[in-house]
Formats: C-alpha cells, sequence, structure tokens
C-alpha cells in the first residue's frame, strides 16, 4: 500500500513539475524582448557607418554583435535585421528594421508575404501599412534614413 501510494505521489510531483516548466516556457514566449520603435530608430543610427560596411561586405558578424540585434536574415532583395518579438503562434509581433537596395519599402518581410506588391502599400503616419481584410495580419514600415526602414509585423 505504501508502495503505490509512494508511487501516486511521485507521478502527481511529475505532473507538477512538467506543468511548472511549460508555464515558465510559456511566459517567457509572451515577455517581450524586443526594442520598441525609438531604440531601433537610434540603433540605426548610432551604427550607420557599421551597417552599411556590413552591407557593403556582404558579412553581417559585426551587426549580429550590436546590443539589441537577435539575427540578421540576408537574401538578394532585402536584408532583414531582427531586434526581437512577442507571443505565441497566431498571437505573435515581430519588431526590426531592413536595408532596401533599391531605397524603397517593402511588404514582405523576413520572406513573409502578406500577397500584395509594395506598390501596395498604403500610406499610414510617417510611413506605411497593409491590413489584411481576411485576417488580423498587420504590417508597417516607416524610412528610417536612407536606404534603412523600421518594420513591425503582427501575425
Amino acid at each position: 500500500m505504501k508502495k503505490k501510494l509512494l508511487i501516486g505521489c511521485g507521478i502527481f510531483f511529475l505532473v507538477i513539475v512538467i506543468a511548472f516548466v511549460c508555464l515558465i516556457v510559456w511566459f517567457a514566449n509572451m515577455i517581450d524582448d524586443s526594442l520598441s520603435k525609438k531604440e531601433i530608430f537610434e540603433l540605426v543610427n548610432e551604427n550607420y557607418s557599421l551597417l552599411l560596411d556590413d552591407v557593403s561586405e556582404n558579412d553581417f558578424t559585426d551587426t549580429e554583435k550590436i546590443k539589441g540585434v537577435k539575427k540578421v536574415y540576408s537574401d538578394t532583395d532585402v536584408i532583414d535585421v531582427y531586434c526581437g518579438g512577442t507571443g505565441i503562434g497566431s498571437a505573435t509581433s515581430y519588431y526590426g528594421f531592413y536595408y532596401s537596395p533599391d531605397g524603397l519599402p517593402r511588404d514582405n518581410w523576413c520572406g513573409s508575404d502578406f500577397g500584395r506588391t509594395s506598390d501596395e502599400l498604403i500610406p499610414e503616419g510617417k510611413g506605411f501599412a497593409i491590413k489584411n481584410s481576411n485576417d488580423d495580419n498587420y504590417y508597417y514600415t516607416e524610412k528610417i534614413r536612407d536606404n534603412f526602414y523600421y518594420y513591425e509585423a503582427h501575425f
């Protein structure tokens, strides 16, 4: 009888520990680890020369060392610098900036496709936005300085 009680208590304790770990992971994903829009503008302006050097060399090792930069994604169309986000699954937001070689705003943030071309970006505030009519996806981009744009994407 004591053995069954001990096993039952052990299983109960294990379930509680697993639930606690899952809760910690969930809260960690909900914490906003991103820079604010103002901080991203400051980051680009303070590191402008370094960013341009990395773009010209197509080597983003130094960019990835900048405090607040989480990851750099590079392809032929745009260089995306991810500065954090928050949320899980369909309630996720991403923030960062990108380098646009032709100096035009983009609507294809980090490979995502909002189903429109950049000439369909709608002016909003000081920048441009896309709001999908069939879901709650929202994308906003605003020029920081030559060839550099702030972005936020919400899914």
